[in-house]
């Protein structure tokens, strides 16, 4: 049987991944965003 704080400490830890992930994509696109502003003037 899995123990419940393995499976907490297993979803923290997915859940800091997708927060990192979602941080990095945020990232990108304010780079994209600046990018094109520079690109239309």
């Amino acid at each position: 049987m899995v123990d419940m704080d393995t499976v907490i400490r297993d979803l923290q830890q997915d859940a800091d991944s997708i927060s990192s992930m979602v941080d990095v994509i945020g990232r990108v696109a304010e780079q994209m965003n600046l990018l094109a502003l520079n690109a239309a003037k």
